[in-house]
């Protein structure tokens, strides 16, 4: 897990920008419609900001949901000693 100084593999990092991008391009294009705005008030530029904060915190959930996953499927394959996950 994440304790005494250890990370998440760099193959979790990248997800996690994927995932950011593809929810921050959905969270403010289509459900936002910031296309929309003429940025001529500062409450526009907080909705945008409000955005980008929920997509990083939506990123942050969907990561940990697969981090989650892929360690349940390598306890139950060590549990079958199948060794093709750990290559």
């Amino acid at each position: 897990m994440l304790v005494n100084g250890n990370t998440l593999p760099k193959a979790y990092w990248l997800l996690f920008i994927l995932i950011m991008l593809l929810t921050s391009y959905q969270n403010l294009l289509k459900f936002g419609k910031v296309q929309h705005y003429q940025m001529d008030e500062f409450e526009y530029y907080g909705r945008i900001l409000f955005y980008l904060i929920t997509s990083i915190a939506e990123s942050i959930i969907y990561i940990v949901f697969i981090w989650l996953i892929v360690s349940i499927v390598k306890r139950v394959a060590e549990k079958w000693g199948i060794s093709w996950v750990n290559r």
